[in-house]
């Protein structure tokens, strides 16, 4: 009886470790699904980041050319601001010297 009793008792301790793993692996289940869930969470921040970056990567290059397209208008507009100066004292040379020979006809008439 006695062997009985302690045979009994082995099992209500047998019974009540394994109902605490039980609640162990339930706890380390929820834990496991909370890291997994986590996870999927930064990956998705992390895709979001990444697409950021090469939106805003995309959008520096973009304005690069931009600009390198503004510098070469730039240039040109320089390029024909000289050509329309030397245009323009040229023709303010022949200007005063049709003014003189106008002058020089007028005073021989």
């Amino acid at each position: 009886e006695e062997e009985l009793q302690r045979a009994a008792e082995a099992a209500r301790a047998a019974e009540a470790e394994n109902q605490r793993l039980a609640v162990d692996l339930q706890s380390m289940q929820r834990h496991t699904q909370s890291l997994a869930d986590r996870i999927v969470q930064l990956e998705s921040q992390l895709k979001l980041a990444a697409a950021e970056a090469s939106s805003h990567k995309q959008e520096q290059l973009a304005s690069k050319a931009a600009l390198a397209g503004m510098e070469r208008s730039r240039q040109e507009i320089m390029r024909e601001g000289a050509l329309l100066r030397d245009e323009v004292s040229a023709l303010r040379g022949k200007v005063a010297a049709h003014g003189g020979e106008r002058d020089s006809l007028g005073a021989r008439f």
